[in-house]
């Protein structure tokens, strides 16, 4: 079995679809040969060789010429988010992942562009996979709702925790030092994560030394934070994410919509509770460890806030080998569903 992984996504700061490509690739290179479809250089270690193929920034490159390499460098099969070639050669396989249909009830969060290619171009793609993953049954049934002549093609795969983020220690050096008590929370370039209101309900907060701290840059902040205990941080490695997560007090993830909720599972696992909006996807994945505020409910969000930062923090026993969401399970189940098609 040789497949070729679209990686275009690495290096362009885009939250959990770029840990989701990386992870994928780097399981997948402990399993099978493997190739990468790459804009920009990735900054991580592969045990076994892959082969990499760098093209230009253009999406014609990987709409039309990817079924050519398959073909003259033998690949069985093309693993993506989102978007495949626009014609497949025989015999071969189109692996799609479809991570959430937020661009349908969250359209006012996507530029026109973006609407544009889902409407049209997502649509076509589907048609082409010979399989849809999603990554909750949340997801399935979203697609299931939205696009129900591809259901027989959906399978469900879980997603994991990056290895990096739970590896390092307490007293690992970092380039980010957070002393005292404080929430963190992860900014994106959409706007559902909430961040404006979050940053009203700590503003409520009168504990002076207590702080918030967004990493992710200042995007999408309407709210101009003058409060001084507010830290706004850009993307951090993920040895620096890893010891934000671990000191947090807790991780406020008070999205309005999600598909999965990574920083969900990666708070806990570096044993930090997580307050987030009751949604259906996050009742899904972990009911332990985190506390439900009903979404867009500010005055609701400031009173669990105020709750929890008056009592210590909770303390999470978390075992590696019992955490139900790993990449090698995800990849392996992947691998799974290829040979049984």
């Amino acid at each position: 079995m040789r497949i070729l992984i679209d990686g275009h996504i690495l290096g362009e700061n885009e939250g959990g679809l770029e840990r989701y490509t990386k992870n994928i690739i780097v399981s997948m290179a402990k399993i099978c040969p493997i190739g990468v479809i790459l804009y920009k250089k990735f900054d991580f270690s592969l045990k076994k060789k892959v082969q990499v193929y760098s093209i230009p920034n253009n999406d014609f490159f990987r709409l039309f010429i990817i079924p050519f390499i398959m073909i003259f460098d033998k690949y069985d099969t093309y693993i993506s988010s989102y978007a495949v070639p626009l014609f497949k050669p025989w015999g071969k396989k189109y692996i799609t992942t479809l991570h959430d249909v937020s661009y349908i009830s969250q359209a006012k969060f996507f530029s026109t562009k973006d609407q544009l290619f889902f409407k049209t171009f997502l649509p076509l793609s589907l048609s082409l996979a010979d399989i849809i993953i999603v990554p909750s049954n949340f997801v399935k049934k979203e697609v299931n709702k939205w696009y129900p002549q591809y259901a027989r093609k959906i399978r469900i795969v879980h997603e994991g925790v990056d290895p990096e983020l739970i590896s390092s220690k307490m007293n690992d050096k970092t380039t980010v030092t957070i002393r005292g008590r404080y929430f963190l929370c992860l900014n994106s370039k959409n706007q559902r994560k909430n961040i404006n209101l979050i940053i009203k309900a700590f503003h409520q907060l009168t504990n002076k030394r207590l702080k918030l701290i967004i990493v992710g840059g200042n995007k999408n902040i309407r709210i101009k934070p003058t409060d001084k205990r507010i830290k706004i941080l850009p993307y951090v490695s993920d040895r620096d994410l890893s010891y934000l997560y671990k000191n947090a007090h807790a991780l406020i993830y008070y999205s309005s919509y999600e598909g999965f909720g990574l920083p969900v599972i990666e708070s806990i696992a570096n044993n930090t509770p997580v307050i987030a909006s009751d949604i259906p996807c996050l009742r899904e994945i972990n009911k332990k460890h985190i506390i439900f505020v009903p979404p867009n409910n500010l005055a609701a969000l400031s009173k669990v806030l105020k709750d929890t930062v008056s009592k210590p923090k909770e303390k999470i026993k978390f075992h590696l080998g019992r955490f139900p969401y790993s990449w090698e399970r995800a990849v392996k189940k992947i691998i799974e569903i290829i040979n049984s098609f």
